[in-house]
């Protein structure tokens, strides 16, 4: 198997392989257990201009940064459950408004009236739910259940025909500030084989995918984890 292989260990790890992310053609896959906000708007204007672009991450919210970051790849929508019914509506204001009138004389009538007409009030109302989608796509953003014993810590870049393989996480710290080490294997052979693995992750790690409307709660209502202590991992 013949395979142009190209390998960097340093500091400021991105010089070596964000410019091919950024030049990718028609394919750009990426797995990292923690992103920062700038590569997923990467990732999100190569879906836009046609390219098969896949994420697959964790949920690890313990910095604001993860949860940014994934806020970039998922957007809410909002689903009419019941469409609004106008005569419901206003036949729901008349009895109540009856019923208010009837009320001078006590009649137990016109609380059942008034009742009767809230309900049917209501029940014209429009009702809708928000929901939350992927901008890369469905199916195409993985966001695996962060477990510190038993996470997938792998980080593999695809880009066209190129594999990209190493230590670094594609954040800022990942990037710019580590130590890394970083391998480009230009081979479509081993690109295809790799693609395999990733569409098999939720599988091979016996981890949950988390649901995109999951997500958009978590984003939206849950706090950063406090701890009185910083986990060994650095990003």
């Amino acid at each position: 198997m013949n395979a142009e292989v190209d390998i960097k260990l340093g500091h400021k790890i991105g010089d070596f392989f964000l410019p091919q992310l950024q030049n990718a053609k028609y394919r750009l896959w990426i797995m990292s257990p923690w992103l920062s906000t700038e590569y997923m708007e990467l990732a999100v204007n190569k879906k836009k201009a046609g390219l098969d672009v896949r994420v697959t991450t964790s949920n690890d919210f313990f910095k604001n940064s993860q949860k940014e970051s994934i806020s970039k790849l998922i957007e809410s929508q909002i689903r009419v459950i019941r469409e609004e019914n106008k005569k419901l509506k206003y036949i729901g204001i008349c009895l109540v408004v009856i019923g208010i009138i009837l009320t001078i004389n006590t009649n137990w009538i016109s609380l059942l009236l008034s009742l009767i007409g809230a309900i049917l009030f209501f029940r014209g109302l429009k009702k809708t739910e928000t929901y939350w989608i992927s901008k890369l796509g469905d199916g195409n953003l993985t966001v695996l259940q962060y477990n510190p014993y038993k996470m997938v810590h792998a980080k593999i870049y695809i880009v066209d025909d190129t594999v990209i393989i190493g230590s670094a996480n594609l954040t800022g710290n990942g990037l710019n500030n580590n130590t890394e080490v970083m391998a480009a294997i230009k081979n479509n052979e081993i690109a295809q084989n790799l693609i395999d693995v990733m569409n098999n992750i939720q599988e091979i790690s016996g981890l949950q995918s988390i649901s995109y409307d999951t997500l958009g709660k978590e984003i939206e209502y849950v706090e950063p984890k406090k701890s009185h202590y910083r986990r060994w991992r650095v990003q």
